[in-house]
């Protein structure tokens, strides 16, 4: 498994928040993992949508499975599919936990397994 730390993305023209897991080794990554969520008054956890966004930045990379805070939060659905081509995303919404929860994400892909921590 390799560990990446957290970095914070902030825009003032958009209303949703953003963490995006960054690397700290040199060798490129075949994905990179990140937090969305946006208001939303009719949730039932914290007022927001939560999301999780897998990038492919390699030629293609087939996501495996994505785990979130070691199976404690869930994702309801996910748009997309498991094999991603340079700069396709796989979103998945979070079922059971706010934005704000999670704090590791492990991702399982044909080149290896990975996790990120927020």
């Amino acid at each position: 498994m390799k560990l990446f730390q957290r970095s914070i993305c902030t825009s003032l023209l958009c209303t949703a928040t953003a963490l995006m897991a960054t690397a700290v080794q040199a060798t490129p990554l075949p994905i990179e993992v990140a937090i969305n969520s946006k208001p939303n008054p009719a949730s039932l956890v914290n007022g927001e949508l939560a999301y999780v966004i897998v990038t492919s930045v390699s030629d293609y990379t087939v996501i495996k499975k994505v785990t979130l805070n070691k199976g404690n939060c869930k994702i309801a659905y996910w748009r997309g599919h498991g094999g991603l081509k340079y700069g396709q995303e796989l979103i998945g919404l979070i079922d059971n936990c706010s934005s704000r929860q999670i704090k590791r994400i492990d991702v399982k892909t044909d080149k290896g397994d990975f996790y990120f921590t927020f």
